[in-house]
């Protein structure tokens, strides 16, 4: 087994093993001819057949994608039985052409003979792993989707890469998908299951590595600089969904016998058609169309064409970079945001990097719900280009592109130089300037992050005095700029060895960039008031705190500024903090998201009718923050529960009952577990505090209480303050409560409570041996205990209590997540089978921090394999069927006993 972010992985098959199996060589032979691809449709299309002049025009695809001349040498790294390799030969290119399996080879080399292509085309076995060819000997490379079947995708590539010549072409056709171990919320278990067996029973590593944006960032990092990606899944749905529905009644009667196993096509093509239905997979094209290109980076975009052309922006370098607008079911959770299409934040690096150098925000970003969208700048590594190509990079090919095309709406993240393009790039793009057209999309927010903030005039250069920083080495014979002891300038609170790494990836900037004159620039304007931040890098050893202030200060615009006290590269050395504050920024401001309905006002008005007029002024905190709990907590939580899909159990007490009917009616009919069990007390009295007589008539009128507003008897109890009395377990037997949750003789499993251990305490009065003596057991019980935790508890850490000494209520959210994630991956790594138990307090997890932290932990927690979300009584049930009570355990009593015979004696096992 292997192991991914907690979530266990089997062996993968061999590739070999794969498209040896009958039921791949018989597949791909009846429905595609022996094809191994996608084929290409126009968007839309129904009816999909006939199929192979679709695979031919995917091939065509690829040919004017690698856009390479008549005689060209390329190799197919991956070809299966050579129908693509020939195709592309049979167009004027030279293939040489390899594959892993054995049988494909010999195959493919025989299709080219019967043909009479052995002059252009050429196939053997081999491993684009280890290529057994000299450095920089083709003028292009592509893959055909064979890339995910890499055991090693980043060593696939570098050996891609050395064989390429300066000036090739590569081409990957792949898939891209969500981070299989942490699914969306209400993706169901069984599409992951069904994910991750297909990836390794047809020897697809690579393919479970390629989380979104993977191939794109591994390409970078070997070396590639004008990495390109489109998007076709709109291009090959038909086919995708003809395998659906031809596949849809055999695979039920697989999964019926349990076969999934040996027919991993059956269940890619239904399993796989449903994740593409929900936006979880994608199919992509990854290029590097200009490798003799010395900077690196994209050419600048030609002419917008317009608002209405149907031609998208074109560049030069092919450096376009459209992303697929959510799926439904992304677009829904958004939407309760009051987001119209989808939001995204648009971010964009300084000079000197790349833009996979933004991953560990994005990510953080998109663990959040954001659509990211990243890139670097046109002037880096190219002395010949300028910050006006800088410019036309930004609008035309990457902010036009989303905005115009696709209607999103986006909040612009802007680091370092990438502020003094950014001022011009957004000139006519603000929502509310394309809103005032009847326009969808636009720019609803600009942050920038210890970035330049030119005024009509400045260079770059005058910015920061008129001379180069010191860190700066100036090659005027060669038009770039160069940065010196990286570490100390960007990366000097990073830690390593990612501080080593993110210097490899450093690259020159062009010299003439620094020097152009600012035109007009737009942030300034009323259509971005209130709707303007700037973070402030107060420890910033490439961009002095002082300059940062001028720039703010010397705009004329008004400014929400944050100070955070880190390097210039808050994106690497504290990625969650900056993302956080990035979207704190992005939710606050006036005219960004804001939710369609006015949830607070709703429940603000709520309180206003619970409480007479004047009294609410007067209440103390302790009273406030019971009624916010009861009304505004209570719903928060209902909403997020549902959200999810989860069904919980509630412990109330009576007179919260009493006091919230309406909540805890909403509570009761979401179908959430409820008890208030006088167990849990009627004003939460600790049970060791009464006596005998008190104890029984807080239970009395509770029980009755319960079981008339939920029509059905309580099973479960917590004590107050997880303190029960000496009498507390057997007085709740009596009245027939199966299970407690209040001790913690164990962490994680449930187990039948002991009642009645006795032991000595110490008596500094006495002699020792007076206390020396070990724990007297005490009786067995059929009573069910569900482990409790303080541990595992939300109020210690994130409630202010006055009167109480050791209060807290200012822990940070992430530090509780971190504890509480770190618990649950020990018991899902050390245990088959447990239980993990969270107790959280509408008045604690009702509020805005806590609430988003839940709901990434729930989602964290539900991207584990096995993982089953329910209430404490199916945790009660499961526990006595699978265990029984020792012999001459105290058995629970029926239901209610107790209130017809107050003299009921419990059973024994």
């Amino acid at each position: 087994m292997t192991e991914k972010d907690g979530l266990l992985l089997p062996e993968y098959s061999s590739t070999e093993s794969y498209y040896n199996t009958w039921e791949s060589r018989i597949g791909y032979w009846i429905l595609l001819g022996g094809t191994r691809h996608f084929g290409y449709y126009e968007p839309g299309t129904l009816w999909p057949f006939p199929l192979t002049p679709a695979l031919r025009r995917m091939e065509d695809h690829l040919h004017e994608s690698l856009d390479l001349s008549p005689g060209a040498k390329v190799l197919d790294a991956g070809c299966g039985v050579g129908h693509v390799a020939l195709h592309l030969a049979h167009k004027g290119l030279h293939v040489q052409a390899i594959d892993i399996t054995h049988n494909h080879a010999i195959w493919a080399q025989q299709e080219i003979e019967r043909q009479g292509m052995q002059d252009t085309v050429h196939a053997q076995w081999g491993d684009y792993h280890s290529l057994d060819f000299s450095e920089q000997v083709f003028d292009g490379v592509y893959t055909m989707e064979t890339l995910v079947h890499s055991s090693d995708p980043a060593k696939a590539v570098a050996e891609i890469y050395r064989v390429l010549k300066p000036g090739g072409h590569v081409v990957f056709h792949e898939y891209d998908h969500i981070d299989v171990s942490k699914p969306p919320p209400g993706c169901p278990p069984d599409l992951v299951k069904a994910v991750i067996r297909v990836n390794t029973r047809s020897g697809m590593p690579g393919n479970q590595a390629f989380d979104r944006g993977v191939l794109h960032r591994i390409m970078e990092e070997q070396g590639f600089v004008d990495v390109t990606e489109r998007n076709l899944t709109e291009n090959m749905r038909p086919l995708m969904r003809l395998f659906y529905l031809i596949g849809y009644l055999p695979y039920l009667l697989i999964c019926l016998l349990g076969l999934q196993q040996w027919f991993v096509n059956t269940e890619g093509g239904v399993q796989g058609y449903r994740a593409l239905k929900r936006g979880y997979w994608r199919y992509m094209i990854e290029t590097d169309t200009d490798l003799t290109n010395a900077s690196g980076m994209p050419e600048p975009c030609a002419a917008d064409p317009g608002e209405n052309s149907d031609v998208p922006p074109q560049s030069t370098g092919k450096s376009e970079v459209y992303q697929q607008q959510g799926s439904a079911d992304e677009q829904s959770d958004l939407q309760q945001y009051g987001i119209k299409d989808y939001h995204l934040h648009r971010l964009t690096l300084c000079a000197y990097h790349v833009a996979s150098s933004l991953d560990l925000l994005t990510a953080q970003l998109e663990q959040s719900g954001w659509k990211t969208n990243r890139s670097a700048l046109a002037t880096v590594n190219r002395p010949d280009l300028s910050a006006p190509d800088d410019i036309a990079l930004l609008t035309n090919c990457l902010l036009r592109p989303l905005i115009v095309e696709e209607g999103a709406d986006i909040v612009l993240y802007v680091h370092s130089y990438a502020g003094f393009p950014a001022s011009a790039a957004i000139a006519g793009l603000s929502k509310s300037e394309r809103s005032a057209k009847a326009q969808k999309g636009g720019i609803i927010g600009l942050i920038y992050q210890s970035a330049f903030i030119p005024t009509e005039g400045d260079t770059v250069l005058e910015m920061i005095g008129g001379q180069p920083a010191s860190w700066q080495d100036v090659h005027p014979d060669i038009g770039l700029v160069k940065a010196l002891d990286l570490k100390q300038t960007f990366y000097h609170d990073v830690p390593e060895p990612l501080a080593t790494e993110a210097c490899k990836k450093v690259l020159d900037h062009s010299l003439v960039a620094f020097n152009v004159s600012s035109g007009p620039v737009f942030y300034g304007t009323q259509h971005y008031d209130n709707r303007r931040a700037y973070i402030h890098t107060v420890n910033d050893m490439t961009l002095p705190p002082a300059d940062q202030d001028k720039f703010v200060n010397n705009s004329g615009a008004q400014w929400d500024v944050r100070r955070i006290d880190t390097s210039h590269s808050p994106f690497l050395s504290e990625p969650k903090m900056l993302a956080s504050l990035n979207e704190a920024l992005s939710i606050s401001s006036e005219g960004h998201l804001k939710p369609k309905v006015n949830r607070e006002a709703h429940e603000a008005e709520s309180l206003n009718e619970l409480v007479p007029e004047g009294l609410l002024a007067l209440m103390d905190c302790e009273i406030g923050y019971r009624i916010f709990a009861g009304t505004v907590g209570v719903r928060r939580l209902l909403k997020l529960f549902d959200k999810y899909k989860i069904k919980t159990t509630w412990f109330i007490p009576g007179h919260s009952l009493d006091t919230f009917r309406e909540e805890c009616g909403m509570i009761r009919d979401a179908g959430h577990e409820m008890y208030t069990n006088g167990l849990h007390g009627y004003s939460h009295e600790n049970p060791t505090k009464m006596n005998l007589e008190q104890q029984h008539a807080i239970m009395d009128k509770t029980y009755k209480q319960l079981r008339d507003f939920c029509g059905k008897p309580p099973r479960g109890v917590v004590a107050p303050w997880w303190e029960s009395s000496k009498e507390g377990a057997e007085l709740m037997m009596k009245y027939g409560v199966e299970y407690d949750h209040s001790f913690s003789h164990h962490d994680c499993l449930p187990y039948y409570l002991r009642i009645g251990d006795s032991w000595t305490p110490i008596d500094y009065d006495k002699h020792p041996s007076h206390w020396m003596k070990p724990l007297e057991p005490g009786t067995e019980t059929g009573f069910v205990e569900i482990p409790s935790s303080w541990s595992q508890d939300d109020l210690p850490p994130m409630l202010f209590i006055k009167k109480a000494p050791n209060s807290h209520g200012w822990v940070n959210t992430r530090d509780v997540a971190d504890l509480w994630r770190d618990r649950f991956d020990y018991f899902y790594r050390e245990y088959d089978d447990f239980c993990y138990t969270v107790t959280i307090h509408p008045d604690v997890s009702g509020q805005p921090q806590v609430i988003l932290m839940l709901e990434k932990l729930i989602e964290y927690i539900s991207s584990h394999d096995g993982v089953e979300w329910v209430k404490m009584e199916d945790i009660c049930d499961d526990f006595k069927k699978r265990n029984q009570p020792v012999k001459g355990a105290l058995l629970p009593a029926e239901h209610g006993a107790i209130l017809e015979n107050p003299d009921v004696e419990l059973q024994k096992a």
